[in-house]
């Protein structure tokens, strides 16, 4: 939620993401999840669709995908 040039620089991301044509998303939150949560709800106001998936405690990267798993249909990216 670091603020660059005004936004929080995981909307940039978000931003230049949904550009290349990404349009659906999960985060995975732990620390200060609340506050990613209510800034960004489910992701309308950026035009995308926004989940979540809970890491309560850092786990590593691996860890992180697992939680996040359940909510990736197709795979991490998919035509």
């Amino acid at each position: 939620m670091l603020p660059v040039a005004g936004k929080p620089i995981l909307e940039h991301l978000i931003l230049n993401a949904k550009e290349a044509g990404v349009s659906e998303f999960v985060l995975v939150v732990g620390y200060h999840d609340e506050e990613i949560r209510n800034y960004f709800n489910g992701g309308a106001c950026l035009g995308v669709s926004i989940d979540y998936a809970t890491q309560r405690r850092q786990l590593g990267t691996a860890n992180a995908v697992a939680q996040a798993a359940s909510l990736v249909n197709d795979g991490l990216f998919s035509s």
